[in-house]
């Protein structure tokens, strides 16, 4: 599952939810949420996994290092997780 996605094909980079709600919400001409250029009909939004890979690095850093709120069952992994379960992988189409 992905918690960041790209805008196609200009790759800006929002949660996947964020991004998924844009271009439902702009269906008849989507576009970019930060620069509004036109995003690909068929496939507007793609998975972030490079930057999803460098969250999970950091959340894994954090953990290793005590912070609780980053363990397994810390609030802030919780919340991570609960991210990446709600949005559609591997690619959107709207």
């Amino acid at each position: 599952s992905v918690g960041c996605h790209l805008t196609n094909p200009c790759g800006h980079a929002a949660c996947g939810s964020c991004s998924t709600k844009w271009a439902a919400n702009n269906k008849s001409k989507p576009t970019c949420f930060a620069c509004r250029a036109p995003m690909n009909r068929s496939t507007p939004v793609i998975p972030g996994l490079i930057i999803d890979s460098l969250i999970e690095k950091q959340i894994n850093l954090l953990a290793e290092n005590g912070d609780d709120e980053w363990l397994e069952h810390g609030a802030n992994r919780k919340e991570w997780e609960q991210r990446k379960a709600c949005v559609h992988p591997p690619c959107i189409r709207i």
